[in-house]
């Protein structure tokens, strides 16, 4: 059944497809799906091409993650017409914004159980690396009881050390030693997500009626309405256009 499973990843879209042991997982929530057993974790590449503009990385970001979720619910589907229950996890939002989370962790850590699934290792930018696209991908995964064999872990040595994603992060959030500062990191990353959103939302408060009218026109505001609508808040994707790990190579 895991080649059956595999496959019809592929067919719907997926890149790389491998099989975890939900056990494998540390950080993960136990609520969802207490009973699952195995998680089918499947990736979708980026274009690289995209990443040299920041509106088209957005863009490319927000079509992938939507592919991803088609592929997640469509998994879901095929695994339950087996009679096995089965849920897709948020590739991106929805988050859980209780106290003290700030939404920067998921219910599921995505990265983790790809690299139990053998495809790939996190990076000294603690993003998934891959061989085929170094760390231009996304990620998707579904939890279910269906009693599916791992593949264990099976690579290691992709990420070459080379510091370039530590060189041009704009904030020095990379640090030696594979640690990250969250938080650093991500006041640049979601400039106009939740941290942009209170900075806004603080001075628009303290101005006067005539000056709240204009400040709708406000770059800052008309930023935060498209990246509320489009729901992709990323505006940072120095470390992963600084990665040398699979890029495109033309025909000579």
């Amino acid at each position: 059944m895991e080649e059956e499973v595999k496959r019809k990843a592929v067919e719907l879209g997926a890149d790389l497809v491998g099989i975890c042991a939900v056990e494998e997982v540390e950080d993960r929530n136990p609520s969802l799906l207490p009973r699952a057993s195995s998680c089918v974790v499947f990736l979708c590449g980026q274009s690289e091409a995209a990443l040299n503009d920041l509106r088209m990385a957005q863009y490319d970001t927000y079509c992938t993650y939507q592919k991803l979720g088609l592929i997640g619910r469509e998994l879901v589907r095929f695994l339950e017409d087996r009679g096995f229950p089965s849920l897709s996890v948020p590739v991106a939002l929805p988050l859980d914004m209780g106290e003290g989370k700030f939404g920067l962790r998921g219910e599921f850590s995505l990265r983790h159980a790809a690299v139990a699934a053998g495809l790939g290792e996190l990076g000294l930018s603690r993003l998934l690396v891959t061989e085929r696209f170094g760390p231009r991908v996304r990620i998707g995964g579904v939890l279910t009881e269906a009693p599916l064999r791992p593949d264990g872990r099976k690579v290691e040595g992709i990420c070459r050390r080379c510091g370039r994603c530590l060189k041009a992060c704009p904030v020095g959030a990379i640090e030696e030693g594979q640690r990250v500062d969250v938080f650093g990191c991500a006041v640049n990353l979601l400039r106009y997500g939740p941290p942009g959103a209170a900075a806004f939302l603080s001075e628009l408060a303290g101005r006067g009626a005539e000056e709240r009218s204009q400040l709708t026109f406000d770059p800052t505001f008309l930023n935060l309405w498209q990246t509320t609508t489009l729901g992709t808040f990323y505006h940072c994707f120095e470390c992963v256009k600084a990665c040398p790990v699979g890029r495109i190579r033309p025909t000579p």
